[in-house]
């Protein structure tokens, strides 16, 4: 028995949807028959989007999330495009893998003005749309937030404060009938997991096979998740059908969480 997830006839907004898992968010609610607005962060990307997936339900826009004005303009659009929303999904990032010693301040500023507020931006100015439908949001966070990682530090830092955001606002939104929950992957096939394998295989000497089979080593089951895993995860977690999930924290990294809290 096929199970419905309640989509047809919904809307929804998805940031970072043009690339990875937001992409593959995006193809999920398309064929659970939503309408979906998609935010690039760049016009190229938006069009690249526009051209990969064909679909009438489908609007795409540029928009730079770190913007102050950015949660407002994303709500107007995607009023105008589909009369209200039912589902705003968090996912803008954009990072480097880059060592402690060499991240500065503005690392740290950039990503936190991205994710954390930019999260929070969208969330604050989608809250009347969605207390309309009773609708959710869900934002996607990260396994470093859980685990701290010795490169990159603005990312736990960042991911962590989005984690604990998403608990404050689902107990505030709670009340409104908005369900607030989160997802955190672990490494997952991105074109950001191929950068991350091309890196290692420079820095050991080897080829791009040896060092995506050193990557998947330290991952307990033995390879990263895909994109279309996560976004099922979070389909699911805004699912209308589930009306009383809300506050709910889902990793989905192969069990790494768990082995980093063994060894810790």
């Amino acid at each position: 028995m096929a199970i419905d997830l309640g989509y047809a006839g919904t809307a929804a907004v998805v940031t970072g949807g043009t690339r990875g898992i937001g992409k593959e968010v995006v193809r999920l609610l398309l064929a659970e028959g939503a309408q979906v607005l998609a935010i690039g962060s760049r016009p190229e990307t938006a069009e690249k989007l526009r051209a990969d997936i064909d679909d009438e339900n489908l609007v795409v826009i540029a928009q730079d999330m770190r913007a102050a004005d950015s949660g407002p303009n994303v709500v107007a659009a995607a009023v105008t495009a589909f009369g209200g929303i039912d589902l705003v999904v968090n996912n803008a990032a954009a990072f480097d893998y880059t060592p402690a010693d060499m991240i500065d301040r503005n690392d740290f500023i950039d990503l936190f003005e991205l994710k954390a507020l930019g999260y929070w931006s969208l969330a604050r100015a989608a809250t009347a749309e969605l207390a309309k439908r009773m609708g959710a949001i869900v934002n996607v966070a990260g396994v470093a937030g859980v685990v701290s990682n010795p490169d990159s530090p603005q990312v736990g830092a960042t991911n962590a404060a989005v984690i604990n955001m998403t608990e404050g606002m689902a107990r505030a939104l709670a009340p409104r009938g908005i369900r607030v929950n989160v997802v955190s992957p672990g490494a997952t096939d991105t074109d950001r997991f191929a950068t991350r394998t091309a890196l290692l295989a420079v820095r050991t000497g080897t080829d791009t096979d040896a060092a995506r089979a050193q990557l998947g080593s330290d991952i307990p089951i033995g390879h990263p998740a895909s994109p279309a895993e996560v976004a099922l995860v979070v389909a699911m977690l805004g699912a209308p059908m589930l009306r009383s999930v809300t506050g709910t924290h889902i990793v989905v990294d192969g069990g790494s969480t768990l082995a980093g809290r063994r060894r810790a």
